[in-house]
This record gives C-alpha cells, sequence and structure tokens, in this order.
C-alpha cells in the first residue's frame, strides 16, 4: 500500500486529507510542521508528501529542500492560500504539483494519482546512466551532470529531460509533454514548454544559441541529439 506524508499545521485538515485519502486505498502519516515532517519521512519513508508552504519551525520549501537530498525521486505536492504567480513559481521551482486553498478534494486525488503514476514510471526507468557527450542522465538517481559536475534543474526541469532522454530519437509535442509531465488537465494552460526548454539549454549546452541536445524539430516539438 502507498503511503502519503501529510504535513500541515490545521489539524481538521490534516484529517479530512487522512480520512480521503485512506477511502482511496492510501496509507497516511501526518506531521504538523516542518521539523516534524522531516522525522515522519525518515521513519516512515512516504511514496508521496503533501506539504503546506507557511509552517511552523521550518517551513515546506525549507522542508522540501532536505527532503530533496534524502530521496529525490519521492514526488511532493505543495498546498498554499498564497495564489500569486510568484508563490507558484516558487513552489513548482522546489515541488512537483502546487495547489491552492481551498481546494476541491476530488481534484486533489486526482493530482495524487497522477504524481504517483510519473514517479512509479521513473522507478522503472533504466538504472544505467545515459551518456550523451559531455552529458550524463541518471534517471535512477534524479541526476544530470555536465562533465562531472551536477546541474542545477528545477524538478519540472529534471522532468522533461528524463523524458526526452529515456525516450531518445522520438520528438515530443509540447502538449505531448505537459500531458506526461503535468497531467492532461493542464494541456492548454498557460504552461509554457518553450520557456523550460529555454532555462534547460542555458544550463547543458556549451551554446544555447545552437543546441546540441534539447533539439527542435521543425515545429513538431522536441528530442534529445546524439
Amino acid at each position: 500500500m502507498q503511503r502519503v506524508l501529510i504535513v500541515d499545521d490545521d489539524k481538521s485538515l490534516r484529517s479530512a486529507l487522512s480520512i480521503m485519502l485512506g477511502n482511496a486505498g492510501y496509507a497516511t502519516s501526518e506531521a504538523k510542521d516542518g521539523i516534524e515532517a522531516l522525522k515522519s519521512f525518515d521513519d516512515q519513508h512516504p511514496d508521496l508528501v503533501i506539504m503546506d508552504i507557511m509552517l511552523p519551525r521550518l517551513n515546506g520549501i525549507q522542508a522540501c529542500s532536505v527532503i530533496r537530498k534524502m530521496s529525490p525521486e519521492v514526488p511532493l505536492l505543495f498546498l498554499s492560500a498564497k495564489n500569486t504567480i510568484s508563490d507558484k513559481a516558487a513552489g513548482f521551482h522546489s515541488g512537483d504539483d502546487y495547489l491552492t486553498k481551498p481546494f476541491s478534494q476530488k481534484e486533489l486525488l486526482l493530482r495524487v494519482e497522477a504524481l504517483l503514476r510519473r514517479a512509479s514510471r521513473t522507478t522503472q526507468l533504466s538504472q544505467t546512466p545515459i551518456e550523451i557527450g559531455k552529458l550524463s542522465i541518471d534517471p535512477h538517481r534524479r541526476e544530470v551532470k555536465m562533465e562531472g559536475s551536477p546541474v542545477s534543474l528545477t524538478p519540472k526541469e529534471t522532468d522533461i529531460v528524463f523524458l526526452l532522454a529515456c525516450n531518445a530519437g522520438r520528438v515530443y509535442t509540447r502538449e505531448e509533454i505537459i500531458a506526461e509531465i503535468w497531467g492532461a488537465e493542464y494541456v492548454g494552460t498557460s504552461i509554457s514548454i518553450p520557456t523550460y526548454i529555454r532555462h534547460i539549454r542555458e544550463k547543458i549546452e556549451e551554446n544555447p544559441a545552437e543546441p546540441k541536445h534539447i533539439q527542435t524539430v521543425g515545429r513538431l516539438g522536441y528530442r534529445l541529439g546524439d
């Protein structure tokens, strides 16, 4: 049974989410602040974390940073009452998904299912790093290196690189990338794949203006070059 760690200082919300997820077939653990979340994570080894950003003692962004170092493959969904673009950007930079309060429990459950599906696909990937020139991609450890040095990618940037790397030669449209990484329900939203690709190229290409690794194929989409 997959386990979800719920981190929020609102006890009633934690209880409601525990009941909902329990009814959906998940085991749950609870924590009321960032410090308690880290201890529970280390003890329980959850498959997914649902975490509020505004937490006592250690906020959600800080706790997420520690969790990423402990188990980079575990997906993390942020909950927050903050709904500005900058707030969401900070959440997506650190976590895998972001849901504003108040939210539909059904929508939360759909996002949990989508995150766990994508995490499951990642664990099934080859454990042998993919070497392309000076670029090394290790899907199992969620690491990307250039000339042996780690590349600092956001979780979504990492997901895009892994998607292209593990399907070498295949061209992915913008819509297909969104559906695979965020979920089909995000197709047609304001997510800008060209912006993500530009940021990735700035980090892994010797000359981002003439990319060799992340290639644009006409107006079709993107693929990982050899």
